[in-house]
């Protein structure tokens, strides 16, 4: 009962920390559907939102693939000195890494600092990559992703830059 229960209250917290960033997105949005801050910063290099289908999505149970049904979206904003920079991705058994977080721009990457180590996020030829350097975001107690998901490794190909919040929601 109590693995329900913890389950259950995980599954709201994640779906309303992604609801309250979806209405806050969809409040930087004029009418017409186009964002109101602009998709590039004075360098160009790091603003907008990027989308995915979630190609490492599967669905609890069977197993199967659930990429058609569901986008991985990241956003990134100048805030103050450094970036706000979101992240939700659907992976193995509709699990979610889901974060919001302050990073720095440093030696050509955005850092996020935690005394258990650092989330980085790097342009690699056409894509910006998410890196944990292995560490288990999960077990650390920081709660970016459920049991069977992970912020490693996760790319995002820069021509994917969209200014749409509804196709983070969902691919249709």
């Amino acid at each position: 009962m109590r693995f329900y229960f913890s389950t259950i209250t995980s599954m709201f917290l994640v779906l309303f920390g992604f609801c309250s960033w979806a209405e806050e997105l969809h409040s930087n949005e004029d009418p017409n559907g186009v964002g109101v801050e602009s998709l590039f910063d004075s360098s160009g290099e790091w603003s907008g939102r990027y989308l995915k289908k979630s190609e490492l999505c599967t669905s609890p149970g069977n197993g199967s693939g659930c990429s058609e049904r569901f986008n991985d979206c990241l956003e990134i904003k100048p805030e103050g000195s450094g970036y706000l920079v979101r992240l939700h991705s659907t992976q193995a058994n509709q699990h979610v890494c889901f974060f919001s977080l302050q990073m720095d721009a440093v030696d050509g990457m955005l850092v996020h600092q935690t005394k258990f180590g650092s989330v980085f996020l790097k342009r690699t030829e056409n894509f910006l990559e998410i890196s944990s350097k292995g560490m288990d975001s999960t077990a650390l107690g920081l709660g970016l992703c459920g049991a069977h998901a992970d912020i490693d490794g996760l790319k995002f190909d820069i021509s994917k830059r969209t200014n749409s919040v509804l196709k983070c929601m969902s691919p249709n």
